[in-house]
């Protein structure tokens, strides 16, 4: 982000939240795709399909609470710049229920994975999958060790 594009982002409150909305907007489509590839190991169980809808999975849950963190310095931003906040308040919670929304939809998508799972597949992804989830549990902003 350059200066004016900064300078256009604090002065805005529409720009600040319209840039969070596109985001929203784009997680919840790699939400849709997620769903539609792990459906299609119902009729089709594939090993790479699932390791890579497992992965995707974790990734769009650490962008939710990613974006859930946002929201909330969205809301400190707002305090502090004077923004209304009857305003404010009301984007905030239908952003927030929208990534609530995610969450129950990426959880579901969790249960469907591992209800497709196969022995075979957990040997051969297993080591690959463990190392995924510390580096990801690293970056996660619910944990304490989070980079802020």
């Amino acid at each position: 982000m350059d200066a004016e594009e900064f300078e256009r982002w604090i002065a805005s409150p529409s720009a600040r939240h319209d840039e969070f909305d596109a985001d929203l907007a784009e997680l919840t489509g790699a939400v849709d795709r997620l769903e539609a590839d792990a459906e299609s190991l119902t009729d089709d169980p594939d090993a790479d399909v699932w390791f890579d809808c497992t992965l995707r999975r974790r990734a769009l849950a650490l962008q939710v609470a990613d974006l859930r963190a946002e929201a909330a310095e969205l809301e400190t931003v707002a305090e502090r710049l004077g923004d209304d906040p009857d305003t404010v308040a009301d984007r905030l919670s239908a952003t927030r229920d929208d990534l609530d929304d995610l969450d129950a939809r990426l959880a579901s998508v969790a249960a469907d994975l591992a209800a497709a799972e196969r022995d075979a597949w957990r040997d051969r992804y297993g080591d690959r999958l463990s190392a995924f989830e510390a580096t990801v549990d690293d970056a996660d902003p619910r944990s304490t060790g989070a980079p802020s």
